[in-house]
């Protein structure tokens, strides 16, 4: 894997960089991919390594969620503990430990073993390892097993059963579960500058089973999506903002 973006992206880069952002994410998303092989990259402060692939280019290039981990790095400092619950590929992973590096720890939580060798290799990149520490495992309101959905689509699979929606169409696997307060009494966390929480829907069952790790948590961010949203807008007191697009939940206290 090239370390760096190859010339073809760089050229890309620049040639984009006097368009509106609108048009640079439509440039990019259908160009970048043909331009660019597997790569590695450090323009956030850590080296992730990245596929061809059109979400991984949009996150290469600033366009993924772009207001939301803006917001996260500015809830994180050098030191902190952050939690990324669905860590996914590992891409929040990266840039929380970008932020909290070099005194901080980040601890990332995916079910999937794929995703699981993602973040793995990113943590292989890292100058100290052991500012990630990696938990395979879904975070539930439950400890034991659980049913993961398998989402065809991308890389983003549930807890939740979503019948119906061509992305799920019935493929599963048993993993393990924990719930959030387990996990921090497990790893003997005390308290937590941030985390994420992007599940695909099961987000309140993070949060049903983490009450008591979240009253010791300086800031929460919860991507609600679909059927999540009105369960957890009543099961929590709102002391930040809910985002348009994303309803990102911040700065959130739990009754």
């Amino acid at each position: 894997m090239e370390t760096g973006l190859p010339i073809g992206a760089r050229l890309l880069r620049r040639a984009l960089s006097v368009l509106p952002r609108r048009l640079q994410g439509h440039a990019i998303l259908r160009l970048d991919p043909l331009l660019r092989g597997p790569c590695i990259d450090s323009s956030y402060g850590v080296p992730f390594p990245y596929l061809s692939e059109r979400t991984e280019a949009s996150m290469l290039y600033g366009l993924y969620e772009a207001d939301d981990w803006r917001f996260a790095q500015r809830l994180l400092e050098p030191g902190d503990v952050a939690v990324d619950i669905g860590a996914n590929i590992g891409w929040y992973t990266a840039l929380f430990v970008g932020r909290v590096q070099p005194s901080g720890r980040v601890y990332s939580i995916e079910p999937f073993p794929k995703n699981v060798a993602r973040l793995k290799l990113f943590q292989s990149l890292l100058t100290r390892p052991s500012l990630v520490q990696i938990i395979e495992c879904a975070v539930s309101d439950r400890t034991g097993r659980e049913t993961l959905h398998l989402n065809l689509y991308d890389a983003g699979h549930s807890l939740l059963e979503h019948r119906g929606h061509p992305a799920f169409p019935g493929q599963v696997l048993e993993v393990e579960t924990t719930t959030l307060d387990q996990l921090t009494r497990d790893l003997s966390i005390d308290s937590v500058g941030l985390i994420k929480i992007d599940v695909e829907g099961a987000e309140l069952k993070v949060i049903e089973g983490g009450f008591k790790a979240l009253e010791s948590t300086k800031a929460v961010m919860v991507e609600i999506t679909g059927v999540g949203t009105e369960t957890v807008r009543r099961s929590t007191r709102v002391c930040g903002r809910w985002d348009s697009s994303h309803s990102w939940l911040a700065e959130t206290q739990f009754d």
